[in-house]
C-alpha cells in the first residue's frame, strides 16, 4: 500500500471512529432525556448508562425507522381542498381546515410566537369506515342500493409542529420517546396501586382473625361450630400469608432504583409491541368511497401511517406541509 493508501485508510478510519462516537454521545442524550421523561432516580445506579445503552440504541434504531416511514409531507391549504383529491378526502367540508391550522390545539400555542412562513407538522386522524348504499352502473344497467364502503376521517390533530420536515420528525421520535417513558410510569403506578390494594386486604385479614379469635375462645360455642371457626382461622391465615408475600415482591419489583433501571430497559426492549406503524394505501373514488377493482369510476390513492399505540389507540397519520398566512 502507498503513502496515500495509507493516508486514505486512516482518515477512514478517523471518520468511522469519529461518528461512533458522535452515535455514543447522541444515544446518551436521548438515554439522559428518557430518564427526565420517566421521573425515574435510576441514575443513583452504578454503570447505569452502560446497562440501559444497549436496549436504548435497539429502541431508537426502531423508532428511526418508524417515523421515517410515516408518508409526507402533504401539502394543504384552503385551497388544495379544491384541487387535491387526497386533501379532499382528509376533510368533509373545507371550513375545517382553519381551526385546525391555526386556531386550536398545538397549532395555536405554536403560532403565539413568531415563525416562519412554512410550517410542519404530524397530522393524526381517526378513520371511519361505513356501509352506504349507492346506484352503480354494471354495463348498460343502472343498479341502485348497492353496498359500498365510505370512509371518512375526522378528529383530526397536529402535533410535533416544526419549521423544517427534518424538525418534525425529530419532534415525532421525541413523542415516540415519551410514550415509552409513560409505559414505565405507568408500570409504577400500578405496582404503587396493587400494593395499597394489599395493605388493605392485609389489615382486613387481620381484623378478620382477631374477631375468629373472640369466637373461638367463647368456651359456650358448640364443638362443631368451634371445627368450623378453627378452619376458617387457617384458611384466613393462608391467605394473610400469601397477602404479605406479594406485598414482598412487590416491594422488591418497584420500590428499588434497580427495579426501576429493569423496567426501563424492560420497555424499551418491548418497543415493536408498543409502537406501530405501518404504511397503508387506500383507493378512493370522488365520493370518499372504496374504489372497486378494474372499475372505470374516477378514484385516488391515499396512503397514510396507521399507528398504534399499545393495545387500544390507534390513528392514521401524514406529515403535512403548510403556510401560516393561507389560514390567516
Amino acid at each position: 500500500m502507498g503513502t496515500g493508501g495509507i493516508f486514505a485508510a486512516l482518515a477512514d478510519w478517523w471518520q468511522r471512529r469519529r461518528a461512533a462516537k458522535q452515535r455514543v454521545a447522541a444515544l446518551n442524550d436521548t438515554l439522559e432525556a428518557l430518564i427526565d421523561l420517566a421521573g425515574l432516580k435510576v441514575r443513583t445506579v452504578s454503570g447505569y448508562a452502560k446497562k440501559l445503552r444497549p436496549a436504548m440504541s435497539t429502541a431508537m434504531d426502531y423508532i428511526n425507522d418508524l417515523v421515517d416511514a410515516i408518508p409526507g409531507p402533504l401539502e394543504i391549504s384552503p385551497w388544495a381542498w379544491n384541487r387535491d383529491p387526497v386533501v379532499n378526502a382528509l376533510f368533509v367540508t373545507q371550513e375545517e381546515l382553519v381551526p385546525l391550522f391555526k386556531l386550536r390545539g398545538e397549532a395555536k400555542a405554536y403560532f403565539a410566537k413568531p415563525r416562519a412562513e412554512e410550517t410542519f407538522a404530524l397530522m393524526t386522524m381517526d378513520r371511519e369506515d361505513k356501509t352506504v348504499f349507492a346506484a352503480e352502473r354494471q354495463g348498460a344497467i343502472l343498479k341502485r342500493d348497492i353496498p359500498r364502503t365510505s370512509v371518512t376521517y375526522k378528529n383530526h390533530r397536529l402535533i410535533a409542529l416544526g419549521e423544517s420536515e427534518g424538525e418534525t420528525r425529530a419532534l415525532i421520535k421525541m413523542r415516540a420517546l415519551t410514550v415509552l417513558a409513560q409505559v414505565v410510569q405507568e408500570e409504577v403506578e400500578q405496582a404503587k396501586a396493587r400494593e395499597e390494594e394489599l395493605k388493605y386486604l392485609e389489615n382486613l385479614y387481620k381484623v378478620k382473625l382477631n374477631s375468629l379469635g373472640d369466637w373461638v375462645d367463647d368456651e359456650l360455642i358448640h364443638d362443631d361450630i368451634m371445627h368450623e371457626k378453627k378452619s376458617s382461622i387457617t384458611q384466613m391465615e393462608r391467605s394473610l400469608a400469601q397477602v404479605r408475600t406479594e406485598m414482598h415482591q412487590a416491594r422488591q419489583a418497584f420500590r428499588s432504583n434497580e427495579a426501576h433501571l429493569d423496567a426501563l430497559q424492560r420497555v424499551m426492549q418491548n418497543a415493536p409491541e408498543m409502537l406501530k406503524a405501518r404504511a397503508a394505501t387506500t383507493l378512493l373514488n370522488e365520493f370518499s368511497m372504496i374504489a372497486k377493482k378494474n372499475s372505470y369510476e374516477k378514484n385516488h390513492q391515499i396512503t397514510l401511517a396507521h399507528i398504534t399505540l399499545g393495545d387500544e389507540r390507534s390513528r392514521e397519520a401524514v406529515v403535512v406541509r403548510f403556510k401560516r398566512n393561507d389560514f390567516s
